[in-house]
This record gives C-alpha cells, sequence and structure tokens, in this order.
C-alpha cells in the first residue's frame, strides 16, 4: 500500500476505497502497522462549521457499543477527518441487495442489533440522521456495526448540518415529511422501519422517485408484499413509518417493545 507524507492522528493516507458526497474513504496504516479506516472530508471547515465537527466527533468517540464502529481519532488540520475502525467486509447493502426476501427470524436478528446501537446512541444525545443499508457493515464474525455517525446530529447543539444532497440519493430510507420533519429520534425511528420493511419484503416502502414527488404516495402493508408476515408484524412496522407523529414510536425502544411483543405471538 502506497502511504502518502502527511498524518491524520498518526495514521498515513493509503489506498481509496470508496467517495460520498461528504466524504472520500481511504485505508490508513500507522508506523506499526496498524490499519484504520481514513474519512477526509471534501470542503474544509470553519467557525461554526468547525465547531460543529468536533462536537459530532468529541460525542462519536464516547459511544462505546459492540454494534458502533470505534472512532480512533479526529482533527480539523491537515484537512477535516475522522479515523475510525477499519472493518473489511460487506455492508447489509452489498450482502443483500434490493430483491431479495429475509425470512422474519433473521430480520429481527439484525433489527435487535441495529436497534441497540441506535437506542445507545440516542441516551447519548445522537441522532444517526443517515442510517441505510450502507451504513450497516458486516463484521467477519457475523455481527453488525454501524458507521458514518459523522453525520449524525448531536442534541444540544444549535449548528444544523444540511442532509439535502444525502436526502437526494437516499431517500429510500428517510423521509423528513413522515419523520416530523425537525432533527429528531424519529429520524432514525423512521429509517430502521424502512430498513425493516425491505428485508421482509424486498423492497424499501417508496421509491426514490417517490419519495421526491409531493403526490402523497401511500405506503402498502408489509403485509400487502409478503402475505404469510403475521398482521401484527405489518402493524407494528407500519407505525415506525407513520407521518403522524402523534401516532407513532416515541423511541426506538418503543419500536422494539411492539415488534417483539408482535413476534412473540407467533410463537
Amino acid at each position: 500500500m502506497i502511504l502518502h507524507d502527511e498524518t491524520y492522528g498518526g495514521f498515513y493516507q493509503g489506498e481509496y476505497l470508496t467517495i460520498d458526497v461528504y466524504a472520500r474513504t481511504y485505508l490508513a496504516r500507522s508506523l506499526t502497522g496498524e490499519e484504520a479506516l481514513l474519512k477526509l472530508l471534501h470542503e474544509p471547515l470553519k467557525g461554526d462549521d468547525g465547531i460543529r465537527f468536533i462536537l459530532e466527533a468529541q460525542a462519536f468517540s464516547r459511544l462505546n457499543h459492540r454494534n458502533i464502529v470505534r472512532l480512533r481519532g479526529f482533527g480539523l488540520s491537515p484537512a477535516p477527518f475522522l479515523l475510525e475502525e477499519y472493518i473489511p467486509g460487506d455492508s447489509l447493502r452489498d450482502k443483500y441487495p434490493q430483491g431479495y426476501k429475509m425470512p422474519l427470524p433473521e430480520v429481527l436478528w439484525y433489527f435487535r442489533r441495529i436497534a441497540g446501537s441506535l437506542a445507545a446512541a440516542h441516551d447519548a444525545g445522537i441522532v444517526h440522521c443517515k442510517l441505510c443499508p450502507g451504513s450497516i457493515l458486516i463484521r467477519e464474525s457475523g455481527d453488525i456495526a454501524l458507521t458514518d455517525f459523522y453525520m449524525a446530529t448531536v442534541k444540544g447543539s444549535n449548528i444544523c448540518m444540511d442532509n439535502s444532497d444525502y436526502l437526494a440519493t437516499e431517500l429510500c430510507y428517510f423521509d423528513a415529511r413522515r419523520a416530523g420533519g425537525a432533527i429528531s429520534r424519529r429520524r432514525d425511528i423512521y429509517s430502521l422501519g424502512a430498513i425493516t420493511y425491505e428485508l421482509l419484503c424486498g423492497r424499501p416502502p417508496l421509491t426514490t422517485k417517490q419519495m421526491l414527488t409531493l403526490g402523497g404516495e401511500q405506503i402498502l402493508p408489509p403485509i400487502e408484499l409478503t402475505p404469510d408476515l403475521p398482521a401484527a408484524i405489518s402493524h407494528a412496522i407500519m407505525k415506525a413509518l407513520d407521518c403522524d407523529p402523534e401516532r407513532g414510536y416515541l423511541s426506538i425502544l418503543d419500536f422494539v417493545e411492539c415488534l417483539e411483543a408482535a413476534y412473540a405471538e407467533t410463537l
């Protein structure tokens, strides 16, 4: 691996891996041979944006959960960067492309782990805001780890980063109109509901094209796409996708309790 001269938190930039609307990702290596994932933001951050980045990184670094990627370092120089635990392998999107219908017990296995990591983040005042199958990594052991917390929103900060570019590409898993508009935990609840829906039905609740229109498209209940799905499971997922905050879940744990109770009825 060819290493560049500049160091980021003691790691040298190496092989280019991928890019998204906010950052380029590289494999990085220290002089002792340790590997990490280096994420370099596209634009320099100044003033409030730099403060926001540091606040988010500090909050992320305090998260300690087996299903959340560990942050190893961060900084603004020589460019805004994050160093994350390197997890080789596939994401949930890579392993299960759209069209694949997963059996209910397997869906619940993933659901419990994703929900547990989100609950830990919410307890720390962090809303992920970017949850999709591509941000769920699969370890060699088969367990999962959530990443992309660098676009999270920290409770108590009055600096709000614009997610419009992200929304244009990942609207299948997030719709502000259905998640209550403002940045809140309901965004992650909706995203978890959308991912669970897709794993069971083979497609997201709405397509990106449908999300980008203002026609008020209705989501089909999962049971209509997967007829052998228990009605209580279908109802629990639809509640997570409800556009009315008065009818939706107040927390990730509420969603977990409802879905687990629905599954218990099938045993």
